[in-house]
């Protein structure tokens, strides 16, 4: 009887132990994880001038998170680090942006 006893404690006291530490660790994978998708129709900042037909940086906050991502134009014009851009597409790793008015 005494060792079924201290089995259960052990077990509870096991599971108390090792269940925190996985809760915040799949908590904070979902905060990591995103799809650039979400970007879309969003106003961002260049972060890096994109010159003539190249590519540069945009952020753009999404679900609540700063995030950076690689920027072409769609019509291959310059834009200025610090301008606004809208996100209209993304396709094969690049945010394709153009100019905005905010």
């Amino acid at each position: 009887m005494f060792g079924a006893a201290t089995a259960a404690i052990a077990g509870i006291l096991a599971v108390a132990i090792i269940v925190p530490p996985l809760r915040a660790k799949y908590k904070k994978k979902d905060a990591t994880s995103w799809n650039p998708q979400n970007a879309l129709y969003k106003v961002g900042q260049i972060h890096r001038s994109i010159p003539l037909d190249g590519q540069g940086s945009v952020q753009v906050v999404v679900n609540g998170q700063l995030r950076e991502m690689k920027a072409i134009t769609h019509d291959g014009v310059k834009i200025e680090a610090g301008a606004d851009v809208m996100i209209e597409d993304y396709e094969d790793g690049l945010a394709i942006v153009s100019k905005t008015s905010v």
